[in-house]
């Protein structure tokens, strides 16, 4: 799937889940942002054809879901996904 139809598809849940763990302008809630950030990704990885891709798909959303944590890394808390789709702290 190229890229932008990745975005366009993903984005706007990442940025509910961005809105919705925003403490201010300047912080995310990090547990709560880790925890919404891995359902999207563990639900896609358990049933790609729910999630509108294919499994094919997966490392470029994983690739999606990584820049926008790094994006919001400081306001998260630096938060990372290993390859497997864990958050972890950095």
């Amino acid at each position: 799937m190229p890229i932008e139809e990745m975005r366009s598809r993903f984005a706007p849940a990442v940025e509910e889940i961005i809105n919705r763990c925003q403490v201010s302008d300047e912080f995310l809630d990090k547990e709560k942002f880790q925890v919404m950030v891995a359902t999207i990704w563990g639900n896609a990885v358990l049933d790609p054809d729910r999630s509108g891709i294919d499994e094919s798909d997966l490392p470029d959303l994983h690739d999606f879901l990584a820049l926008k944590v790094s994006i919001n890394d400081q306001r998260a808390n630096q938060v990372a996904f290993d390859i497997d789709g864990r958050a972890n702290s950095v």
